[in-house]
């Protein structure tokens, strides 16, 4: 469950909470205050019914430079998290939930961001206690609904196969989304540093070809033969970090690929699984081609109840955008192994927390 990446399922419930009363649980991007005409500036408009003249007008023209409607769900997300969550004051009068965004999407608790989200960012009419404590009362239920294992969205769960950016052309750094779901490249996670505090030693940057273990492969080699920001590992031990120890220091040896694709064994003390049946959630996923010539790593957001598996991954096929980046929903594991590298896949491990 996710608005956008690098925030927690208490701070993303919270927010939610806020569109289900704003859209009367519809989370539609298309809904009119009312439900009758919409007028600029007088009607609220969206998953988070904004009302004032300005941020509608600027809602719109993002919708104009993007090329997409104004009712697309991906764009008023885009919009709601690039635009305007980065930089909003979290105070009220003298009152102040959060120092900044940052600090917001950090929370773990579930109370403060929905009252903060509420009087801060959608100021209603209505800011009684009850009011509060019934957006409070929605948060924590899609917390509930979508706490655990299981991985879904409440917005969509038909996730697109192609995620488009932001900073197109961009190579040093850039945000990703996929549908309900915004990854911001410029984190530690994602960026190259020997200190493991500040940076992910295992990121191969184009800025540092020779650097151990990928060498000239950098540049010259992927699965897809192309090289962006990410190779698919380095990709995939920085989003295993942000989703499952993102206030820690990176928690993989820097051989951490060799020994789940190699050598076939945990890299760590996490849990460890070659269960093709039975994927592992917010793991490192692991495969080889039959030809046992190409390898690929991704990262396994999510498993829900039907066995169906949501798969964010870097440069996996020659016909994604920028940084190779791509997030979709498969049918199973198996659906997604032979998808990407062709029959006879194998699977060589998974690797989670």
């Amino acid at each position: 469950m996710g608005i956008f990446l690098g925030t927690r399922i208490f701070s993303t419930a919270g927010i939610m909470g806020n569109m289900h009363t704003e859209t009367g649980g519809s989370f539609d991007p298309g809904i009119i205050q009312g439900g009758g005409a919409f007028v600029l500036g007088q009607t609220g408009y969206g998953l988070v019914q904004w009302t004032d003249i300005g941020y509608q007008k600027a809602l719109f023209d993002y919708a104009d430079k993007q090329g997409k409607s104004r009712d697309d769900l991906n764009l008023q997300l885009d919009f709601l998290v690039t635009q305007q969550l980065p930089t909003f004051g979290w105070y009220k009068g003298s009152k102040v939930y959060f120092a900044n965004t940052e600090e917001l999407k950090k929370s773990d608790d579930i109370e403060k961001v929905t009252e903060a989200f509420m009087l801060c960012f959608e100021r209603p009419s209505v800011q009684s206690q009850s009011a509060i404590k019934s957006r409070i009362k929605n948060a924590k239920e899609i917390y509930e609904q979508f706490n655990g294992e299981s991985f879904s969205t409440v917005i969509d769960s038909d996730f697109k196969e192609a995620c488009e950016s932001l900073e197109s052309g961009s190579n040093t750094g850039g945000i990703l989304s996929a549908e309900g779901v915004t990854i911001d490249f410029s984190l530690k996670y994602y960026t190259y540093s020997s200190n493991i505090t500040e940076g992910n030693p295992n990121v191969c940057a184009e800025n540092k070809p020779a650097w151990w273990p990928y060498g000239s492969h950098c540049t010259t080699d992927s699965i897809t033969g192309k090289f962006n920001k990410m190779i698919c590992s380095s990709y995939a031990s920085g989003r295993y970090w942000q989703v499952n120890y993102p206030d820690d220091p990176y928690p993989l040896p820097t051989n951490w690929d060799q020994l789940l694709t190699i050598n076939h064994t945990a890299p760590g003390n996490g849990r460890y699984s070659t269960d093709i049946n039975n994927p592992l959630p917010k793991s490192i996923v692991s495969i080889t081609n039959a030809s046992r010539n190409i390898s690929h790593a991704a990262f396994i957001e999510g498993v829900d109840s039907d066995g169906s598996v949501v798969i964010s991954e870097c440069n996996a096929n020659v016909s994604e955008p920028v940084y190779g980046f791509k997030c979709a929903k498969y049918s199973s594991l198996s659906e997604w192994m032979t998808s990407t590298l062709g029959a006879g896949t194998t699977l060589n491990g998974m690797y989670g927390k």
